[in-house]
């Protein structure tokens, strides 16, 4: 009897102890990034479609991980339409926009994109609050009044520090123009996406590793 009591006690503490070591080497196994890395984390689900005199891009995004080194600042998405040439299509063409943000599948953010000359900048929160998460999770449409569009360059700014935010014509982010004061040379990197008229789409998550640059470009 008192043989079968040990075993009471001593087996739930064993159980509990092996736990912890899993959970331990659990969590030592995972690995952690930085938002400098984050850009080789982030899946995009991309698809350019014609129909009748017009083309819809629909682009998502999803971080695969979470930065360890924080969530704050702002984020920009570019988006640009080329003919079959391969020139920018004018901004005045495009009919609608719209940028939403997601967390756990509910919308949190919605916002349209400014037009300019050669298509349409998006920008949006990217920070943590009341345990929403925002940026990480997304989705952009643009309607263009145009079936002369066979590509779009999806080009997408991510910061980690307070700034003053940009306004900016160039939509590929080669020169964001950030504020001096700002001091952001080491505080963003830019990646783009280049998706064709025809391409299937697919099933998220599909990862789809862009160009990229981090900041400090000259």
């Amino acid at each position: 009897m008192f043989r079968s009591n040990k075993l009471v006690v001593i087996l739930p503490l064993i159980l509990t102890v092996f736990m912890f070591a899993s959970g331990i080497y659990y969590l030592n196994q995972t690995e952690s990034i930085t938002n400098e890395e984050l850009s080789e984390s982030i899946s995009w689900l991309p698809h350019l479609t014609k129909e009748g005199e017009q083309t819809l891009l629909e682009a998502e995004w999803l971080w695969e991980a979470s930065p360890d080194d924080g969530i704050t600042g702002t984020d920009y998405i570019g988006v640009t339409f080329l003919d079959g040439n391969g020139d920018a299509l004018a901004g005045s063409e495009i009919n609608e926009t719209a940028v939403t943000l997601r967390h756990s599948e509910e919308t949190i953010f919605e916002g349209e994109g400014e037009k300019k000359e050669d298509g349409v900048l998006f920008v949006f929160p990217n920070q943590a609050d009341d345990h929403e998460t925002y940026g990480n999770d997304g989705r952009v449409e643009v309607v263009l009044n145009s079936s002369e569009a066979e590509e779009a360059v999806i080009t997408y700014l991510h910061t980690w520090k307070e700034h003053e935010e940009i306004n900016t014509e160039d939509l590929r982010f080669f020169d964001p123009g950030f504020e001096e004061s700002d001091h952001m040379d080491d505080y963003y990197w830019v990646t783009e996406q280049l998706v064709q008229t025809g391409e299937p789409r697919n099933e998220r998550p599909l990862f789809q590793k862009g160009v990229m640059f981090l900041g400090s470009i000259t």
